[in-house]
């Protein structure tokens, strides 16, 4: 291959849950041939090193190297080393590409001839998708692509520090020498973005999905353990890093206020308020430490923040320890019940004001629970505003919100948790709507749509309503009329490896079936044909005997792999409302299993990790475990065949004094039939006499 356009660069250390997905992400690209994959393995301790020389066997563009334990840096820092290609992504061995990632962001870099290519980055987990704060601030005003900008000009990204979500010229970095820093440390990105900014000529921005982050379930990625001593030791550590990098470029005051700002509300403030988790031996160190670093921040940032941030860096800055110890851990406290802890001095009091604190905070709605009874449908919430005090003064308004924006106000009942009633009535001749949640104060109001955790389904007599789930948890309130005509029944799937050809039925004519993921809410629609029967023009082959139309879609493979949860559902926008399998259908590939399902009125799709390879992983842990167990069993039983031997002895050494003692009693007995002969013997010679003493 000539030289690769993208040099994948991925440390690992002990992901064996998460690589494979990984690299089947990179192997799933659409240029995956142009590229190469350079994995850096940091002396795993499972089964990670297996996974990746397989892969590195079945695909000459990927190679194994692995290394004595030292860290993610010094890892990408070595992938580098050796990589050839135009661009360098630095992926994590548990996070997620879709299939078009590198070309998208490959040819803006190509076109725009940028040093550093940003893409647009998601979290997930197991059931969600979500944006992260962090880079809502760096990109909340970036309505389209960005072909070419500044660190100067656009000064927000220094609040994207990730390097995972970017494509870097090589021969940029090479040159720049732009490097991660040489020791094992955590928050290496933070570094390395900052350098890379600021020696940049050209930036571009793409708002595609570039990447997705994990958020793993078990909190053991390094940089999710917050309560961590390391941690926060190399976040400081970082910091004075970052201010050297500052001082070495000189950077413009405007930039370093941005830098700082970040620090204050971000990278200080959430190790800060967990203060008190940190063994106390160390407390009035990392106390200094913090102070080198906030000494360096002008008072004006310090004195922009809101209440709790000030209290908090004021007190870091006039050193006032003890008082910090006590005010540290209050943050949640002061958002349940915003009362000026009775400790402060007169200075500390006056920065408190809750009311403009509460205007600056987001509402939250969230839906507890439901009921329904025969008119109406009851939904339990509770709302989330920090700040917002039992005792404060304001009203709750609700309104149904339909599909055109036109609203129905509707009644809060103020029980035991706040409750919305919803006549069904407002509900029946309507598609879609939302409930719209309004607390309203005396100088101010804030307004958020109801949040929803889980899908659900009522039936009704004439409808369906499905409570489902939008975009960052919005609950949306689907209704269908019922009507026995409105179904469509999947017949029969097959799969050739790159595409699902679904055959079904239905007692109406359709055009279109739509998938659409379950947690991030893509929608893909896909036109419907009949391969037996192309002449007919709608696409529909009608059976007179029934009344039925039989029709055909296909799905290609790619599709579902584009999210990084493959969670679909298909379903039909137009007026179905229900669309079921004859049966359970499930396919296999090389490394995943595909399945469908009925659920809801609706079919869902899973695409699930599915590896032989994995499996003998398993098995071979699984064997392991009964071979330790059949061991330890071994030896447990060879104790107690030892002991069993020595009570064995020991009782034929009993039974032998046994033995004896009958022997000697049998003795004992002859002896004393002996005696009691001679005895009556005795007798009987005394009675004799004594009787002829008497005659005579």
């Amino acid at each position: 291959m000539q030289d690769p356009k993208i040099s994948v660069i991925i440390p690992i250390y002990n992901t064996e849950d998460y690589i494979e997905e990984t690299l089947l992400s990179v192997i799933n690209q659409t240029i995956f041939d142009e590229i190469e994959v350079i994995i850096v393995d940091d002396e795993s301790t499972d089964n990670s090193k297996y996974i990746i020389e397989k892969y590195a066997l079945d695909y000459s563009n990927i190679q194994v190297f692995h290394q004595k334990n030292e860290g993610q840096g010094i890892s990408r820092n070595y992938g580098l080393s050796k990589s050839k290609g135009e661009y360098i992504h630095f992926l994590d061995s548990d996070d997620y590409l879709p299939p078009t990632a590198y070309e998208t962001l490959y040819n803006m870099a190509l076109k725009n001839e940028s040093d550093i290519v940003i893409g647009n980055v998601l979290r997930f987990a197991l059931y969600n998708v979500w944006e992260e704060s962090l880079y809502k601030n760096a990109y909340n005003d970036f309505d389209e692509d960005i072909a070419i900008m500044s660190l100067n000009e656009r000064p927000s990204i220094l609040w994207d520090t990730l390097v995972t979500n970017k494509l870097f010229n090589r021969e940029f970095l090479i040159r720049k020498n732009i490097r991660f820093p040489n020791k094992k440390i955590s928050f290496q990105d933070i570094p390395f973005s900052l350098e890379s900014y600021i020696l940049a000529d050209s930036i571009s921005f793409s708002k595609e999905i570039f990447h997705y982050w994990r958020l793993r379930s078990n909190q053991s990625s390094v940089t999710q353990q917050d309560k961590s001593l390391k941690n926060i030791k190399d976040r400081l550590e970082i910091l004075r890093i970052v201010q050297n990098l500052l001082e070495k470029y000189e950077v413009e005051e405007e930039i370093r206020n941005y830098e700082y700002s970040k620090w204050l509300n971000h990278d200080l403030k959430f190790f800060l308020k967990r203060f008190n988790y940190y063994p106390k031996e160390y407390h009035e160190e990392l106390f200094e430490e913090v102070y080198g670093i906030v000494k360096i921040i002008p008072d004006a940032l310090i004195d922009s923040l809101n209440s709790y941030k000030k209290v908090l860096f004021t007190m870091i800055r006039n050193k006032d320890y003890e008082n910090f110890l006590l005010f540290a851990p209050l943050e949640n406290e002061l958002y349940k019940n915003p009362e000026i802890p009775s400790f402060l001095n007169d200075e500390y009091k006056s920065y408190f004001d809750f009311e403009k604190a509460m205007e600056e905070e987001e509402l939250n709605i969230e839906l507890l629970d439901f009921k329904n009874d025969n008119d109406n449908l009851y939904i339990d919430f509770d709302g989330y505003l920090n700040y917002l005090s039992p005792n404060d003064n304001y009203k709750i308004i609700a309104k149904l919100v339909d599909e055109n924006d036109y609203e129905n106000p509707l009644l809060v009942n103020h029980l035991e948790n706040k409750q919305i009633a919803i006549p069904f009535y407002l509900l029946k001749d309507k598609k879609r709507a939302q409930i719209k949640v309004i607390y309203e104060f005396e100088s101010f109001k804030k307004t958020a749509y109801l949040k929803n955790r889980h899908r659900k389904s009522i039936e009704r007599e004439k409808f369906f309503i499905d409570l489902d789930l939008g975009k960052n948890s919005y609950l949306y309130l689907d209704i269908r009329e019922k009507n026995i005509e409105n179904y469509i029944d999947i017949i029969d799937i097959s799969f050739n490896s790159k595409e699902f050809t679904i055959k079904a039925k239905s007692k109406k004519s359709i055009d279109k079936i739509s998938m659409e993921n379950i947690i991030s809410f893509e929608k893909i629609a896909y036109p419907i044909y009949d391969l037996k029967y192309e002449e007919n023009e709608d696409n529909n082959l009608k059976n007179e005997e029934n009344g039925e139309y039989t029709f055909k879609f296909k799905i290609p493979y790619y599709d579902i792999l584009k999210s990084a949860v493959k969670k679909w559902e298909l379903n039909c926008d137009e007026y179905f409302n229900s669309i079921k399998l004859s049966e359970t259908f499930e396919f296999f590939t090389e490394t995943y299993k595909i399945k469908f399902v009925n659920t809801r009125n609706k079919i869902l799709i899973e695409n699930e990790i599915f590896n032989p390879i994995k499996m003998i992983y398993a098995l071979n842990h699984e064997n392991t475990d009964l071979k330790l167990n059949i061991k330890t069993l071994k030896g447990e039983n060879s104790r107690l065949n030892k002991e069993i031997k020595k009570t064995n002895e020991k009782n034929e050494i009993l039974n032998e004094e046994n033995k004896k003692l009958i022997d000697k009693n049998k003795t004992l007995n002859k002896e004393n039939k002996k005696l009691n002969k001679k005895i009556e013997e005795y007798k009987s010679r005394k009675v004799v006499k004594i009787v002829d003493s008497l005659k005579n």
